[in-house]
């Protein structure tokens, strides 16, 4: 997305790649696949805008939880194990006996878990020694970008709170527990605030992308963190819930703040000096698009035929379902669960299929087992004495109308989407606003770029079905719970 002076998006373009799942559990991605997507979008978005040498600055927003070794000329030694990723559990639970899960906790803000980036380096490092033993740097995803764009190895706050080795009070990388992990400091990169200057694009990549040299990369951060900038989301219990291929879920704080129950985790927020309480969420957007590639071959043949996109057929014919799905239940767990519980073992699964049964009534029950973990994600920050004042409704699966009034009907109150729905890349921008100096801070940027739009209301009536489903739902998952070990010990084999 490229914005002006004044904050008015003047283009925007998207570029695919893909995932690796080599097996169950499992979750990778290739990053000169990154690399070419990075270079590919300017390229295309410098064509479409027409105004390259005007362009002043470029900010990050990238998936947090992963993990890319890179040698000393800067490659990649090897796939990226990414977010989704759940194959460090034997790592975590060799942390666990060298540090109480409480102790940890109040450290850390994170629960132990095989989603973050310390367990993964520690399966590299006993599975891909070779890899390892090369490694100039331990980079996360944006971290790899910043060092493609200039070659200096930067990460931020948000993205260091997420990796189980960053310290909550000193705000830095924690030499207690990189000494505990076996995890060299040297390895990891310089942390750095969100508006911070990392540096200029490279002669080499100027040229390559048709970019001034000049061109300043302020660090920015991670996805949801940065999309809280991105949808104002910046003062005390402001919640966003940003729907993209995963639905993180975050709480703005105005210090670090932990979770009695440690369900909920606490990281930087994109806004230097704030803090997020997080469900760092588990697929939705993608189980929504999973649907669509592998069951709704028909409604991708009418949209082609419509000249519409898919969703958009399949959002009108989820239209005519009326709430509850008529019985039909589903559970949103195809990479794991963090609410009701962390447990990387959850699985999806559909409930009460019948003949009666079509498409259309699979499709909603996806979206009302997303919204069912956003009412968790509600009920619990109300639990533990905190009250959302205010909840935004971004990212891409807020575009569609049907879902989020059925977010609205199930949470049980008002709610509001942004004019902007790519709050994630805005939050970037406005990042790199601050950081060439464009405004004096991202409060003042906020102010002046982003803007919400529709409020939705809840149905009474709609309401009362929800709560009934949301009931069972919570009663399956507990009934489940050991049938889905199971399942994930065959997937595993």
């Amino acid at each position: 997305m490229m914005i002006n002076d004044r904050g008015i998006v003047q283009g925007t373009v998207f570029e695919p790649y893909g995932l690796i799942q080599p097996k169950m559990a499992w979750a990778e991605q290739n990053p000169n696949d990154w690399t070419r997507a990075t270079v590919d979008g300017l390229r295309s978005l410098l064509a479409k805008c027409d105004i390259s040498e005007h362009i002043l600055g470029i900010g990050i927003a990238s998936q947090i939880d992963g993990i890319v070794a890179i040698d000393k000329e800067g490659k990649a030694l090897g796939n990226a194990i990414i977010w989704m990723d759940r194959r460090a559990k034997a790592e975590c639970e060799k942390i666990r006996k060298m540090i109480d899960d409480e102790a940890f906790y109040s450290s850390t803000g994170l629960s132990i878990d095989p989603s973050h980036v310390a367990p993964k380096i520690m399966w590299l490092r006993e599975n891909r020694p070779q890899d390892y033993r090369k490694a100039d740097r331990l980079l996360m995803p944006g971290n790899f970008i910043i060092h493609f764009l200039t070659g200096e190895a930067y990460t931020d706050h948000s993205n260091a709170s997420c990796t189980m080795i960053y310290d909550l009070k000193s705000a830095a990388w924690s030499k207690h527990l990189c000494d505990l992990l076996e995890i060299p400091m040297e390895l990891l990169p310089e942390i750095r605030d969100s508006t911070h200057i990392a540096g200029k694009v490279t002669p080499t990549l100027a040229r390559l992308c048709g970019l001034g040299e000049d061109v300043q990369v302020a660090v920015g951060g991670g996805d949801e963190e940065v999309g809280a900038v991105g949808a104002g989301i910046v003062d005390q219990n402001m919640l966003l819930d940003l729907t993209g291929t995963s639905e993180p879920m975050c709480l703005s704080l105005n210090r670090p703040s932990l979770d009695p129950t440690r369900l909920l985790e606490c990281h930087a927020h994109g806004r230097n000096g704030k803090w997020l309480l997080e469900n760092t969420g588990g697929l939705s957007g993608g189980i929504y698009r999973w649907f669509r590639d592998e069951l709704a071959s028909s409604e991708v043949s009418e949209g082609a035929r419509l000249g519409v996109d898919a969703y958009e057929v399949l959002n009108r014919e989820i239209s005519s379902v009326p709430p509850g799905s008529e019985g039909l239940l589903f559970l949103p767990f195809m990479s794991g669960a963090i609410l009701p519980e962390w447990n990387p073992d959850a699985r999806g699964a559909f409930l009460g299929l019948t003949l009666a049964h079509k498409r259309q009534h699979l499709a909603r029950s996806i979206m009302e087992g997303t919204a069912y973990v956003l009412k968790d994600y509600v009920e619990h920050t109300r639990s533990i004495g905190l009250n959302p004042s205010k909840i935004i409704l971004a990212g891409g699966g807020a575009q569609g109308k049907v879902w989020r009034q059925i977010k609205t009907d199930v949470v049980g109150c008002r709610t509001q989407s942004c004019a902007n729905h790519e709050v994630t890349v805005l939050g970037a921008a406005i990042l790199a606003v601050v950081g060439v100096g464009m405004c004096k801070s991202v409060e003042e940027a906020v102010n002046q770029i982003v803007s919400w739009s529709e409020e939705m209301v809840p149905d009474n009536k709609s309401m009362e079905a929800y709560s009934r489903s949301y009931e069972l739902y919570r009663e399956v998952y507990w009934k489940l719970k050991d049938s889905f070990a199971k399942i994930s010990m065959l997937q595993a084999k």
